[in-house]
């Protein structure tokens, strides 16, 4: 420690404004290591701005992480509404596809038949034709004149055509007993 000068001495006016300055200098620092004791002493002042500043971090996070939630679910939504879109146009591609091969099928189909139908009638008149060529007169004109009564008079002449067809059973099985 230095020595404090006498008030009568030489200098000592301005050693005094020296230490005074110096003493307002020391209690400045003693009251800001005081400040700092009493800080470190105040345990439930501590607390608190330790719980203020982890409740703001956590605002902040959980502010953050909301936005990132809701940012990945209208990605998330969006990409299921082009999902969603891509299928029904991939849906109605395939449904008009089917519709045309259907009806290309069915137009092949159609056609086949009237080929089949056109081939039938025409062998069906060849085959007639060659039946009226081949029967005598007599027999054609009793055949038509059976055939329009068959078709004014049907119940009778299915009658006729099932008693025939009965003798003819009868006639057969009796033939076959004699061999």
């Amino acid at each position: 420690m230095t020595s404090i000068p006498e008030a009568n001495e030489p200098g000592a006016a301005a050693s005094k404004d020296e230490l005074r300055e110096q003493i307002e200098h020391a209690r400045e620092e003693l009251g800001d290591t005081v400040e700092a004791l009493a800080a470190k002493a105040d345990i439930k002042g501590r607390a608190q701005d330790k719980a203020v500043r982890v409740k703001d971090q956590v605002g902040r996070k959980t502010a953050e992480v909301t936005a990132e939630a809701k940012v990945k679910a209208a990605h998330a939504t969006a990409d299921a509404k082009v999902k969603a879109a891509e299928a029904k146009d991939k849906a109605a591609h395939v449904t008009a596809e089917a519709r045309e091969k259907a009806a290309h099928v069915t137009a092949e189909a159609r056609n086949k038949a009237a080929l089949v139908t056109a081939e039938a009638r025409e062998k069906a008149a060849q085959a007639a034709h060659i039946v009226q060529d081949r029967t005598p007169e007599p027999v054609r004109s009793v055949a038509v004149q059976a055939a329009d009564t068959g078709r004014r008079n049907p119940v009778p002449v299915a009658v006729a055509a099932a008693a025939l067809a009965v003798l003819a059973v009868v006639l057969i099985k009796r033939s076959g007993k004699r061999h």
